[in-house]
């Protein structure tokens, strides 16, 4: 008997550093709870070059078990780095994994397919076992899930002999988002469980079925499957370019920097020159503007200087560009970047 495979999802990880917009350098790992369901519901998972697919089989007797669901359905998805150059080139990534992680779900999100990674999408993450501080009375707080239905007594607890504190016992929970009740706050987490690895950047998570805002996403209410496609958007930093301009017979007061097109032009910082490790001196130029990274960059700078003879070097001299592999932060200001360049003449 021959199973058959159709198209259930697709996942798309696209990143503007890279000129075919796929990011090849985050994967989507299931969690072992989304494993065992997938492996229960007939659903296999492909690795494609802009991210993942997931498909269904069936026989021509036996349709798939997602066709007769009664309740929804929610697919967890780490999202893994597969190299940790993805922190120098890329936006809105946690600063601290190991307390906020991006979180992407469809669940009460309309038709929206298309997440981005920005501050909104940051939640933060607790242990298996943490504490939380409360302003209302701890035996009164619980935990709920993203449906807004209460997790079964023991997920919080009333801290010992606290009057202020609750524990959160999230170690079995699958993958996904949790609010903890406190009166009439609610305050979202992911818990450290269900697969999660240090390293994680974030997590996506898919229900099929009723989202929960009067739409329904893949699995339809007649149970009929129709296939979608969503897309976790990355940008790409920007970075000041700055070059140090090392030369023993160089004037590096008389040292110029032109481009092609609409690249910015480059000044001279104060001070002119910076000491190096060696002892020597290098003159700097830094881009009067931010650049944004990408793995072929586009722009071509072209040097020209001055010998101490005061000799025009006779032909211009094409720049290095700069790449995700040394990205700096500015000491002064932590949301400026630099991505540091040495040539030596």
């Amino acid at each position: 008997m021959d199973t058959h495979f159709q198209s259930l999802l697709q996942i798309r990880l696209q990143h503007d550093y890279f000129s075919d917009g796929n990011c090849r350098d985050l994967v989507l790992v299931p969690s072992p709870l989304t494993a065992q369901l997938m492996e229960s519901m007939t659903v296999r998972m492909v690795a494609r070059n802009y991210g993942t697919e997931l498909f269904y089989g069936e026989t021509d007797d036996h349709p798939n078990p997602l066709k007769n669901l009664k309740a929804p359905l929610r697919l967890s998805f780490w999202l893994r780095t597969a190299t940790p150059l993805l922190y120098n080139y890329t936006n809105h990534l946690p600063e601290a994994p190991s307390s906020s992680l991006l979180y992407f779900t469809n669940y009460g999100q309309g038709s929206a397919k298309i997440f981005s990674a920005n501050p909104d999408a940051l939640t933060g993450v607790v242990s298996p076992v943490s504490e939380w501080e409360v302003s209302n009375n701890p035996a009164e707080a619980w935990v709920a899930d993203e449906n807004g239905d209460a997790l079964p007594d023991g997920a919080a607890m009333p801290g010992p002999g606290s009057s202020t504190r609750v524990d959160i016992m999230s170690a079995g929970l699958q993958a996904g988002r949790y609010f903890l009740r406190d009166g009439e706050e609610a305050t979202p987490f992911l818990p450290k469980s269900d697969g999660y690895q240090v390293g994680d950047i974030g997590l996506l998570s898919i229900t099929l079925g009723d989202t929960g805002d009067g739409n329904h996403a893949i699995l339809a209410p007649d149970g009929s499957i129709d296939p979608a496609v969503y897309t976790i958007s990355f940008s790409a930093r920007s970075t000041f370019w700055r070059y140090y301009i090392i030369g023993r017979t160089v004037n590096l007061e008389k040292l110029s920097i032109s481009s092609e097109g609409d690249s910015p032009e480059f000044r001279v910082p104060t001070p002119p020159t910076r000491p190096l490790a060696n002892g020597s001196e290098a003159a700097v130029l830094v881009s009067a503007s931010p650049i944004p990274l990408r793995f072929r960059p586009p722009e071509r700078f072209l040097l020209t200087y001055t010998d101490e003879a005061g000799n025009i070097h006779p032909d211009a001299i094409l720049l290095p560009n700069a790449g995700g592999e040394q990205v700096t932060r500015d000491e002064h200001d932590p949301t400026v970047f630099y991505s540091d360049m040495f040539v030596y003449l």
